[in-house]
Formats: C-alpha cells, structure tokens, sequence
C-alpha cells in the first residue's frame, strides 16, 4: 500500500506461475510449497496449482481494491 507503483510493476512482469511445468519465481514456489505443506498426503498435483492460484489470486485482488481506494486498508 506504501508503494503503490512498484505493486503494479511487480504484478505487471509475473510469470504464469499456475501453468503445469512454469518455471516459479522465489514467491510463487514459496506459496505453492506452503500449499502443499497444507494440504492432505497424496493431494493431486494439479489441485495445488489451482489452489496456489485461487490464494495469489484473493490477495492480488484484495491489494488492487485498496490501491484503488474502493476499500480502506486499516
């Protein structure tokens, strides 16, 4: 929220990180790991991705609103 510019440039040059055999940046490999970490033994890999992307996806949304002003951030 402090930076609102550098949000936008980080979130502009993202790989696709949900894309089965994408190679993932430090953040998205730390999110996916943690997902994992989280899920059930034997969870199919592919519903890791889908979660890692819903997860990634809350947040990104949540910090457009409140960049955009549409929610407070406190």
């Amino acid at each position: 929220v402090s930076h609102p510019a550098l949000f936008g440039l980080m979130s502009r040059y993202m790989h696709a990180a949900h894309a089965p055999g994408a190679a993932l940046n430090p953040a998205a490999r730390l999110l996916q790991e943690s997902v994992a970490a989280l899920s059930p033994p034997g969870t199919d890999p592919a519903r890791l991705r889908i979660t890692a992307l819903q997860a990634w996806s809350l947040v990104h949304g949540l910090a457009v609103l409140i960049l955009g002003g549409q929610i407070p951030h406190d």
